[in-house]
C-alpha cells in the first residue's frame, strides 16, 4: 500500500466515521418517498407500515467501512427481521449494477436483508443530498412515517433497535449522544490529519505516537484492518515490511482469479519507492505471472510488461527482454511506444524508472 493510496483511504475512513454535514432534512421529518428504482434483492417498499420500523442504509461496492458493516446489518436483520425491523440497503454512487448484483450474490446469506440500486440517483438526492450527507455508510431509522434516528450503522445496537420496536426509545438522550459523537469526530478530524501529515513527511516516530492518540477516539468496531494498515506502513517506513507483505499477500490470495489486481499488486511491489532496498520480488512473480495467465488481449501485454520489469530486477535479462518484446508484439498502439522505450532500456542493461506508482487500483496500469 502506498502513501498517497493509504491517506486517500484515511480520509475515505475519516468522512464514513461522521457524515452529516449541514443539510435539511433530518430527525423529526418526514421520511422521503424516494424508493430505489431497481431491487437487487428482496421485495420492493411501496408503502410504509406503521406497525413496522425501517432502516434505510446507503453504501456501495467500492466503500471500505460500507462492506465491514454487512455482517452487523445482517445481524440486526436477522435478529429483529421477525419483530418488525425493516432492512433496506441502497447502492448509491455507483454506475454499475451488474457489479452490485454479482457482490451481493457473492455474499448468499451472509447478506439477508433487503437490497436496492439507486438506478436514477432518486434515492441520494431524496436522502442523502437532502440532509447535507456525503460519506457513507449512512442510515435512516423510520418509525411511523418519520426520521428518528440518522447516523452511522455502527451505532445501531441491539439495545438500541429493541427499544424503538417496543416504543421506549428517547430521543432527547440520542441527541445527547449524537452531539457527543460530533464532538468526538472533530477530535478524530484534528488527530487523523496530523497522522496524515506526519506519514507524508515520513516522521514515523511521530505519526506512530499520533495514531495511538487516534485510536480511543475511534469506535471499537471500525478499528480493525485499517488500523493494522496504518501501523504496517508506519513499520515498513521504519525498515521493517513484514507486516505489509504479510497483507499485500493475503489480499493477492483473495484477489487471485482477478488478472488486473494480481498485476496492480506486482506493478507496485516492484515500482514502489516506499520498498526500494527491500522488494518482495517473490510474491511480486507470483501475482505478475498469475496475471498473465488470466488475461487477454491488451491486458495481457500490460502484465507481460509487468512480469519483464521484475525478472529484470531479478536479474533475469534475457528473460525480462524476450517477455517484453513479447509484450510489445501483442501490444495495441498506444501501449507500443513505451513498451519499446523499456525494450530498448533493457538491452542496454537499464531499467527505466516509473514515477508515482500506485498499489491495488488496476485503472492506473
Amino acid at each position: 500500500m502506498s502513501i498517497r493510496s493509504l491517506l486517500a483511504a484515511l480520509t475515505l475512513f475519516v468522512s464514513a466515521l461522521s457524515p452529516v454535514f449541514g443539510g435539511q432534512l433530518g430527525v423529526g421529518d418526514p421520511a422521503p418517498a424516494a424508493r430505489p428504482k431497481v431491487m437487487i434483492q428482496g421485495e420492493a417498499i411501496t408503502k410504509l407500515d406503521d406497525s413496522k420500523t425501517y432502516l434505510f442504509e446507503f453504501w456501495a461496492t467500492w466503500c471500505g467501512p460500507c462492506v465491514g458493516q454487512i455482517p452487523h446489518l445482517d445481524g440486526l436483520h436477522r435478529k429483529f427481521g421477525s419483530k418488525g425491523l425493516v432492512v433496506l440497503s441502497t447502492s448509491v454512487w455507483e454506475e454499475d449494477q451488474a457489479k452490485v448484483a454479482s457482490f451481493v450474490k457473492g455474499k448468499g446469506d451472509k447478506m439477508s436483508y433487503r437490497v436496492g440500486f439507486d438506478a436514477d440517483k432518486s434515492m441520494t438526492k431524496a436522502w442523502l443530498e437532502a440532509a447535507g450527507v456525503n460519506g457513507i455508510p449512512h442510515g435512516f431509522l423510520v418509525s411511523k412515517g418519520k426520521i428518528i434516528w440518522a447516523g452511522h450503522p455502527a451505532e445501531l445496537n441491539d439495545e438500541m433497535i429493541g427499544s424503538v420496536l417496543d416504543g421506549s426509545y428517547n430521543p432527547e438522550k440520542a441527541a445527547s449522544i449524537a452531539k457527543a459523537a460530533e464532538d468526538q469526530k472533530e477530535k478524530l478530524m484534528e488527530k487523523f490529519g496530523a497522522l496524515g501529515v506526519a506519514m507524508q513527511a515520513k516522521e514515523w516516530d511521530k505519526a506512530e505516537k499520533l495514531l495511538n492518540e487516534v485510536l480511543p477516539l475511534v469506535p471499537e468496531s471500525e478499528r480493525g484492518e485499517l488500523t493494522d494498515a496504518v501501523r504496517d506502513q508506519i513499520a515498513l517506513g521504519k525498515g521493517d515490511p513484514s507486516g505489509i507483505y504479510k497483507r499485500i499477500a493475503k489480499f493477492a490470495e483473495e484477489s487471485k482469479d482477478d488478472a488486473e489486481q494480481q498485476n496492480a499488486i506486482a506493478w507496485d511491489l516492484a515500482t514502489n519507492p516506499m520498498f526500494e532496498g527491500k522488494r518482495n520480488l517473490e510474491l511480486a512473480a507470483k501475482c505478475a505471472t498469475i496475471s498473465v495467465k488470466l488475461a487477454e488481449g491488451t491486458e495481457k501485454a500490460a502484465s507481460l510488461d509487468t512480469l519483464a520489469r521484475i525478472r529484470f530486477l531479478q536479474g533475469k535479462k534475457d528473460e525480462a527482454i524476450k517477455l517484453q518484446q513479447e509484450a510489445l508484439n501483442i501490444a495495441d498502439d498506444t501501449l507500443k511506444p513505451e513498451l519499446q522505450k523499456t525494450l530498448d532500456s533493457m538491452k542496454k542493461g537499464v531499467l527505466p524508472k516509473v514515477e508515482e506508482p500506485e498499489m491495488t487500483d488496476p485503472e492506473e496500469k
